[in-house]
């Protein structure tokens, strides 16, 4: 009993721990300064200006529009959503009732930022406990999944960065879901939280959610208890049904069929694991050589770290 309390508590306190580290993390890349809700400069370029004045433009329109996330003042001559500025739809909707009728800049993605250094650390600590990583070796693992590349690549660096996308944390949420009991309520959780964030993050958590459905099917005679087939239809239909209610509030289907170039430009192979650099910033390795590539491959940049490649 006594050794169960130890071990509830190292629990508790390893994720305060990687709570604090984080935050510090979070300073120590960007300075704190994004938190200010009227600091827009750090925003005024590149894609991050898209995000921002996809918010801007959301932010006016009106409270009736239907669906939830439409913008009808956002683009030229048709109505567009929210959803396709990256503008993070989770903070973007609520934000746009409560601050009716407040005035000047305001910009949220700053806090985004903050909430993905966070949930990176919690996530990726649940993941390495659910992998059974001895106890003196989770903090240092976890934190590693905050110090990839691939992750603090995708903030604003250098004018640039896709801030939605910096949402890693529901990857290791969904891959941590994925090695304990099943549970349809958190899988819906994850799974409306991934679409109110970025279709390609709701993608790719939906794909952990189906492998792992699949597996439990090939594998529920295996299991004590098993798990009933009808159960995992049931949870597939309620997940299934939840996450296209929510993808049709937010406005994922309100938008004009237009034709758009770059398929197949902005696109990743398997190298793009091991090429330190980036076409708009060079230095994540100083042991990796840099590998040639073309213009927008940078965009599938996908750099582990030599300390995640060592580990491999």
């Amino acid at each position: 009993m006594t050794q169960v309390r130890r071990l509830g508590h190292f629990s508790r306190n390893s994720y305060f721990k990687i709570t604090l580290a984080n935050s510090l993390l979070f300073v120590a890349f960007t300075g704190g300064s994004i938190l200010n809700p009227s600091n827009i400069e750090w925003l005024m370029w590149g894609d991050p200006a898209t995000h921002y004045l996809g918010w801007e433009f959301f932010r006016r329109g009106p409270l009736d529009a239907w669906p939830v996330g439409s913008s009808p003042l956002y683009g030229a001559g048709y109505s567009s959503s929210v959803v396709y500025s990256d503008s993070v739809p989770l903070l973007a909707i609520p934000l746009k009732f409560l601050l009716r009728g407040v005035s000047g800049h305001f910009q949220y993605l700053g806090f985004w930022i903050f909430v993905c250094f966070v949930g990176q650390g919690l996530a990726g600590l649940k993941l390495v406990k659910n992998l059974r990583v001895p106890h003196q070796i989770q903090l240092p693992l976890a934190l590693m999944f905050s110090l990839m590349p691939a992750f603090l690549y995708r903030m604003v660096i250098g004018g640039f960065g896709h801030i939605a996308l910096v949402s890693h944390f529901l990857l290791l949420g969904a891959l941590a879901l994925a090695l304990q009991p099943f549970s349809t309520k958190l899988w819906s959780a994850v799974i409306i939280v991934s679409v109110l964030t970025h279709g390609y993050i709701f993608l790719m958590v939906a794909m952990i959610y189906v492998s792992t459905v699949i597996q439990l099917i090939v594998k529920r005679h295996k299991l004590i208890p098993r798990i009933r087939l009808s159960y995992l239809i049931r949870s597939a239909c309620v997940v299934g049904l939840s996450s296209l209610s929510i993808a049709y509030i937010v406005g994922y289907f309100d938008t004009p069929r237009v034709s758009e170039e770059g398929f197949g430009v902005f696109r990743a192979d398997a190298l793009t694991f091991m090429d330190p650099n980036a076409i708009d910033f060079l230095g994540w390795s100083r042991f990796l050589i840099d590998i040639p590539w073309s213009d927008g491959a940078n965009d599938g940049y996908a750099f582990l770290g030599a300390g995640v490649l060592l580990l491999i």
